[in-house]
């Protein structure tokens, strides 16, 4: 009769489950022994090593069958090892392979102790998941809008920004704050967003205005420098764009007392206003500043 603990669908024995557990925990002790050994095996090549080079009348060269075996040993570890010197190198020479060679078991001292000592190795493993949960339970970017706007709780676009969806760039702070986690002054604004264009623009008038200081850049290249400190103060240039997605960034920065910031542009010789919406695209949250747009087709 067919044994029913083995029919496929049944739950193994929890002492058989018990077993393969340890079987795997004794096979990963008997790896890490192995590799304590053979940590042990090169410190005890390079004390024969470093005790022969420091013995007068003693040659250089009978340190070196020491040195290549533990070589060998932390490079079959994964260590990092250096090129030894020549056969008929010096003994000073030797003797600065022996303090690379011992640095490089160091190190794996360090890393075989933080594998497998069981709270070490707990420790271990917080550090490098970190990051990925900081990323699964970080904030959801607030907003629906095109432009990605990244908000500085200081004038030189320093430190950790808070990042926004906004739809249009024209605020009028006054002297209050831009978002309530930033101060009233000193602080400051990246904007970024791509257009795209179906067909050429040969003349795109684009007004920036602003309370401190705005820059516009088309993809790349500044258009509009509206810098330095300054009540409000409108600057306009006409561009020509080709078909196809053009980023666009505006920076701003804010000093004291009154803030605000509004961009116009006109595609076709109408009153300038904020980019209609159907036309821009959204960079992402996590966008590469060396290629915004990179993931926009057209």
């Amino acid at each position: 009769m067919t044994d029913p603990r083995s029919s496929r669908g049944v739950a193994d024995d929890p002492s058989e489950r018990e077993g393969r557990r340890g079987a795997i925990d004794g096979d990963g002790a008997a790896q890490a022994e192995a590799r304590r050994a053979a940590i042990d095996a090169a410190s005890r090549e390079l004390a024969a090593a470093r005790t022969l080079l420091l013995t007068p009348g003693v040659s250089p060269a009978s340190a070196r069958p020491h040195l290549e075996a533990a070589t060998a040993g932390l490079a079959a570890l994964g260590a990092a090892t250096p090129t030894l010197p020549e056969p008929s190198a010096r003994r000073r020479q030797l003797l600065r392979a022996v303090a690379t060679l011992e640095r490089a078991r160091t190190r794996l001292e360090d890393r075989a102790r933080l594998l497998t000592a069981p709270r070490a190795r707990l420790l271990f493993w917080v550090l490098l998941l970190a990051p990925l949960a900081v990323f699964l339970l970080r904030a959801p970017i607030r907003g629906d809008g095109s432009w990605r706007a990244a908000y500085y709780a200081d004038a030189k676009f320093e430190g950790e920004p808070i990042v926004t969806r906004d739809r249009e760039i024209d605020f009028n702070w006054n002297r209050g704050p831009a978002i309530p986690e930033l101060p009233p002054d000193k602080f400051s604004v990246r904007w970024d967003t791509c257009l795209v264009l179906a067909e050429p623009h040969d003349e795109v008038t684009f007004e920036l205005a602003s309370d401190d200081g705005s820059r516009l850049f088309v993809d790349g290249r500044r258009v509009i420098d509206n810098w330095g400190r300054h009540r409000m103060r409108r600057e306009v240039e006409v561009v020509k764009l080709g078909p196809g997605v053009h980023h666009l960034r505006v920076d701003y920065f804010e000093h004291k007392s009154g803030a605000g910031i509004t961009l116009a542009a006109s595609l076709a010789g109408e009153v300038p206003a904020s980019l209609p919406p159907a036309l821009l695209r959204y960079p992402g949250d996590d966008m590469d500043p060396a290629r915004p747009c990179a993931a926009i087709t057209p």
